[in-house]
């Protein structure tokens, strides 16, 4: 058995304390938001866990805590948790933890609280890893991959509760490669009973079966990695199918087994493509570069695709895409990746891509709006990440249809070219510190 990393306590907004660890040290920070209903103080009485968490420890520094009202940390103070409340707490170990933006890695019910923090919070979101994930789990008309209502109501009654022993075998729908294992059975069922008071387990399990941020996958802008294994029963595929289908730019790897845990059955699998989506050669940072990005999507396309039909909507928006592509490297940029109706372009200057977006608002055959801003970049292979694509993008966010906004960055970049540009005034920008003030470009 390893020997624990010492605990440590961040102060909730509400005076609660929650328990955390930290393990290694350098970049990127590893942020895991607890997928399961166990105690930080029990992961390394487990050998496959264990050895999971040291080896995401080896990409950078792993932090890890306990939810409020689970093993370590003080019982909400006020009534059930929230996904809101996940989300503050989240952001309390952050700071406690001196960590100013970290890959979080997260997913089976609590996909739900890294999804509303990427998108709440993108300045705090280095990068996203869901793994066996879902935005909702319960079926619905519009939903078909969720479980029956019935039958995740059923689960969630059954499973904290201390008399329905024999009603229900989790372990082995969880990790069905482990379920004969004498020793990690004994280890599931005392971990699970130290964890927390049937109350406690069953509210936290309610909250997490029930709740749905599919409204809120338009809003991740981070780089994202969506993980699942093929055969999983409890969160089956197509969850992960739909997160991915969903997230703007996300990348989707679909792999071979059945466990639910990701430590369980072949984990290395799991992290491989974890270390493989952060350009991680086993502790290797992220490169940093200045670009120019341009930021650019469609104008009312909900609208338009319910006008035109899906046809004749995808035929016009693989002819915009084609045109926004051939202009962009007319102007010595690159499409770093499409977004839905939206693109992403990072260009050596802003005046190239202050030009390219002048002839994308010219000349393609749907409405547009384009955002500008000059900054540094996370390189990741050829997506790129930081603070400077979550602010390029809500500048996008600030224009209407036909108009360019550039942020202060770019006006001062190409200060003595013939460009003009309007003051629209200060900003706060949703997820970005501070005021910005915005230009629209005028000629």
């Amino acid at each position: 058995m390893i020997e624990p990393p010492e605990v440590r306590y961040a102060l909730a907004s509400d005076g609660a304390h929650l328990a955390y660890q930290v393990i290694g040290d350098g970049e990127p920070t590893i942020f895991a938001i607890p997928g399961f209903s166990f105690s930080i103080d029990a992961i390394d009485d487990e050998p496959h866990w264990s050895a999971f968490d040291r080896r995401l420890a080896s990409i950078g520094r792993l932090v890890r805590y306990d939810d409020r009202g689970i093993g370590l940390s003080d019982r909400a103070q006020s009534g059930p948790p929230t996904l809101e409340g996940t989300v503050a707490d989240a952001l309390a170990v952050l700071d406690a933890s001196g960590t100013s933006e970290a890959v979080v890695v997260t997913g089976s019910l609590r996909a739900t609280t890294g999804v509303l923090l990427a998108a709440e919070h993108p300045e705090r979101v280095a990068a996203l890893v869901l793994v066996h994930g879902a935005a909702r789990l319960e079926r619905a008309s519009d939903y078909p991959c969720g479980i029956p209502s019935e039958m995740l109501r059923w689960f969630v009654d059954a499973a904290p509760d201390p008399d329905a022993s024999g009603t229900t075998d989790d372990l082995a729908l969880m990790a069905p490669s482990l379920a004969d294992d004498a020793q990690y059975r004994r280890w599931w069922s005392r971990a699970s009973h130290r964890a927390a008071s049937p109350t406690t387990a069953r509210e936290h399990l309610l909250l997490n079966s029930f709740a749905d941020v599919r409204d809120r996958l338009d809003d991740v802008i981070t780089p994202t990695l969506v993980v699942h294994r093929r055969d999983n029963p409890f969160v089956r595929v197509g969850h992960g199918r739909y997160l991915a289908e969903h997230i703007p730019g996300a990348r989707y790897v679909e792999l071979a087994g059945g466990d639910h845990v990701p430590w369980a059955g072949d984990a290395d699998a799991v992290l491989t493509e974890i270390e493989r989506f952060l350009g991680a050669d086993r502790g290797a940072g992220f490169e940093r570069r200045v670009a120019s990005l341009l930021f650019c999507d469609v104008v009312a396309s909900t609208e338009s695709a319910a006008q035109l039909g899906d046809r004749t909507w995808r035929s016009r928006l693989d002819r915009h895409d084609l045109a926004v592509r051939g202009v962009v490297a007319r102007y010595g940029g690159r499409v770093v990746k499409f977004l839905g109706d939206g693109v992403l372009g990072e260009f050596a200057s802003p005046s190239s891509a202050l030009a390219a977006a002048r002839e994308i608002v010219a000349s393609v055959d749907l409405p547009v709006r384009v955002g500008l801003h000059s900054g540094e970049v996370e390189v990741r292979g050829d997506d790129l990440g930081g603070l400077a694509v979550h602010l390029a993008a809500r500048v996008m966010g600030e224009a209407g249809s036909g108009e360019i906004i550039v942020s202060r960055t770019v006006v001062d970049l190409v200060l003595g070219s013939a460009a003009t540009f309007s003051s629209r005034g200060e900003h706060v920008l949703r997820g970005v510190p501070g005021r910005w003030e915005l230009f629209s470009f005028v000629a």
